[in-house]
């Protein structure tokens, strides 16, 4: 084995580390025959049949959970509300989870108990935790004003009449029970149907959100509704991603971990928002866990092109992303000068098409809508740019608390990746260099668009704590095999899962 830098080399390339079979972690019980001593037999006997008895019981546990919880709760006051329900559900879920967690790795488990306990209760954690966020995003969502013109741009899909699609959105708002009428800006979007209509092409940019909430209005979905449950369901598969990720360094508290990271990352927030930043989210994090961890470069990049359509902005992360990979990171990640190419007019010919169909008004109209004070009508806005209003957006921008709560965060992680996995030119410390990557998009969006709200960077925050945590498993895993045979037979419980 040669060693370059952080990086180990075997063979004829480089080699993944891993995750250690049932042989292997039952190797130090075995005697020179292969077979178990005595008192281990005992004791795997008595584990197989506790974790038996257990797995049963916690399935029926589930299966008696509802039963006895309904009972209860009728019997108080004859009345069962829909979050009650999902409570209950989530238990039972939960724990008909752990049980079969139990049965499917019990083998494991009577050699490394402590370990597969540990998996089964993450399991039920991620459950309660999906399932809970879930109920609160449904019954409390933020009814934020954005909701308004993505629900008229999925209404224009069937009409172009300016007065039906102001009738309808309204209507559809109302019947909800959300009132958009409060302020000045609000009540004139409300009385003028044509002022209105002018502040869609801002939201339509984003057509892949908006075709999912004209979608779900088709099949029988309220349109406020869909525009919400496209943000939950965009949180729970972003969460797997996470979890299944993290589950890939740690084997002990993995769950309570993922629950950790997506708290940090406000992705329970992001799921209660009538917005694409959870659906942007999810697709940037997928796209960069098939990048990094299963090598899956096409269908990455694809996933990356798809993410322009939940947000165009997306695509400085995207160049930012594959542009770095390709020219500084790990030699595996690159791809074909070709493949650069086909990305780069892919990106650039869809973002082009979507502004030309979607009438966007471009960069600095929008810039202006946001910064400098909503516009009644921005299809009559004709200044030109300015860079002394640019500066001073930025130079406030800069001075916010919020931005520079934020970008402390970041660069903290940042900063402790880069030194646990120091990068080199080309090397294999794939997670520092992913990690640099990020802060280049992260820059590169904020002077673009020096507007700093978490539900915009939940993918920032996720992949800064995972590339922390990716580093130092790697790190941890490589002293690990510089310690000779035996000496780490006690160290299971900071055994790694399967490596970067």
């Amino acid at each position: 084995m040669k060693v370059h830098g952080d990086s180990y080399v075997t063979g004829a390339g480089s080699q993944r580390l891993e995750s250690p079979t049932i042989v292997q972690l039952s190797a130090p019980f075995r005697n020179q025959g292969g077979a178990y001593p005595a008192t281990m037999r005992h004791e795997i006997r008595r584990n197989r049949i506790f974790l038996i008895f257990m797995a049963i019981s916690l399935i029926a546990a589930a299966t008696v959970f509802n039963e006895i919880t309904v009972t209860r709760y009728l019997s108080d006051d004859g009345i069962l509300a829909a979050s009650t329900v999902w409570t209950i559900r989530a238990m039972q879920v939960a724990f008909a989870a752990s049980g079969i967690a139990v049965l499917v790795r019990r083998r494991t488990l009577e050699i490394r108990p402590t370990q597969v306990l540990l998996s089964g209760v993450g399991i039920a954690m991620c459950v309660l935790y999906v399932f809970l966020t879930a109920q609160d995003a449904l019954g409390s969502p933020a009814n934020n004003y954005d909701m308004l013109p993505y629900i008229a741009s999925a209404i224009e899909y069937d009409t172009a009449d300016i007065n039906r699609i102001h009738i309808e959105t309204y209507a559809a708002v109302k019947q909800s029970g959300v009132d958009f009428t409060h302020g000045p800006y609000w009540e004139d979007m409300a009385a003028s149907p044509e002022h209105f209509h002018q502040l869609l092409p801002i939201y339509a940019v984003k057509p892949l959100y908006v075709l999912l909430i004209y979608a779900l209005h088709k099949v029988g979905f309220a349109y406020v509704r869909s525009s919400v449950l496209i943000s939950v369901v965009s949180m729970v598969v972003a969460f797997l991603v996470i979890a299944v990720w993290l589950r890939r360094f740690i084997t002990g508290w993995w769950g309570a971990l993922a629950i950790l990271v997506a708290n940090i990352a406000a992705l329970g927030e992001a799921a209660r928002l009538s917005t694409p930043d959870a659906l942007s989210c999810l697709l940037t994090l997928l796209s960069l866990f098939l990048l990094v961890e299963k090598r899956r470069t096409e269908l990455a990049y694809a996933i990356l092109v798809l993410s322009l359509l939940a947000r165009p902005d997306n695509i400085v992360l995207a160049f930012a992303v594959v542009g770095y990979l390709h020219v500084a990171g790990p030699r595996f990640l690159s791809t074909s000068r070709l493949n650069i190419c086909l990305f780069v007019v892919t990106c650039g010919a869809l973002i082009v098409t979507v502004q030309h169909l979607t009438g966007y008004y471009g960069w600095w109209t929008t810039f202006a809508h946001t910064f400098t004070g909503f516009l009644k009508a921005p299809a009559e806005f004709n200044q030109p740019f300015s860079f002394s209003v640019y500066v001073k957006v930025l130079t406030n921008a800069l001075r916010g608390d919020h931005l520079q709560h934020g970008m402390a965060f970041l660069g903290l992680f940042l900063l402790l990746t880069v030194t646990i996995e120091r990068p080199y030119f080309r090397g294999e410390q794939v997670y520092s260099h992913l990690s640099i990557a990020m802060a280049i998009a992260l820059i590169g969006r904020l002077i673009l668009f020096p507007n700093w709200e978490d539900r915009f960077f939940v993918a920032y925050y996720s992949m800064s704590v995972i590339c922390f945590i990716g580093a130092l498993s790697l790190r941890m895993r490589r002293s690990a095999t510089l310690v000779p045979h035996g000496l780490g037979v006690g160290c299971e419980g900071l055994s790694l899962n399967k490596s970067v």
